[in-house]
């Protein structure tokens, strides 16, 4: 049964469904040592035909994303891929995602060394990548989260970072959400709305200094 589940050809048809995905599939000896074969990987897994729309589009599938030995020794290393740490959603839904991915936030090496990494969840760091863990999937960092931080969190790399400090953490519980929850209505956003502007881009349009001529009198 495992090794009809888990050969090359059904990993890409099943497994890399959403709603197939499971964890005991993902789990780390079974993922790498019977999926993750070098040629499996190369050859079926990788390539633009076999990442269907739903995981990967063939534009996302480029060098600065993810290449074949960052996704072997980075990203899926077993120091990484645990229930913890990543949650099958998270890991080819969310970040994985093209419109999340962005050659100035991601790259391969942080994706592998930043976002699935537990060092990242420190509440000290404020950074893109630790906004991205957060919003992806809030329940990675296995705690309630303030309203006040997600808000914080959601203003990081549009230049706004006044009144956010390594102090936050300490009003992480004044006023406690779900981790699900915010999960779920992070998700919706992102899928429904596309990536934050903060995270699409790092430029912001200016305001036109001519607008006021064209308002209605």
């Amino acid at each position: 049964m495992e090794a009809m589940v888990l050969s090359p050809h059904a990993f890409v048809s099943e497994i890399m469904r959403p709603e197939a995905l499971k964890l005991d599939v993902l789990s780390p000896r079974a993922f790498i040592a019977t999926v993750l074969s070098p040629s499996a990987l190369i050859a079926r897994i990788l390539s633009p035909t076999a990442f269907r729309a739903e995981v990967l589009s063939p534009r996302a599938l480029t060098a600065w994303v993810l290449s074949p030995e960052a996704l072997i020794a980075e990203v899926l290393t077993p120091r990484f891929l645990e229930p913890r740490v990543l949650s099958p959603e998270a890991l080819v839904i969310d970040v994985l995602s093209p419109g999340i991915l962005a050659p100035h936030v991601l790259s391969s090496e942080t994706i592998g060394v930043m976002i699935l990494s537990p060092n990242i969840l420190s509440p000290r760091i404020a950074s893109d990548e630790k906004f991205l863990v957060e919003v992806l999937s809030p329940h990675i960092l296995g705690g309630p989260h303030s309203k006040e931080e997600e808000h914080s969190n959601i203003e990081i790399g549009s230049g706004s970072h006044e009144g956010h400090s390594h102090h936050d953490a300490d009003h992480k519980n004044e006023h406690n959400t779900t981790p699900h929850a915010d999960h779920h209505q992070l998700h919706r956003s992102i899928f429904h709305h596309g990536a934050p502007t903060s995270i699409r881009s790092q430029s912001q349009i200016p305001p036109n200094p001519f607008s006021f001529r064209f308002r209605k009198r």
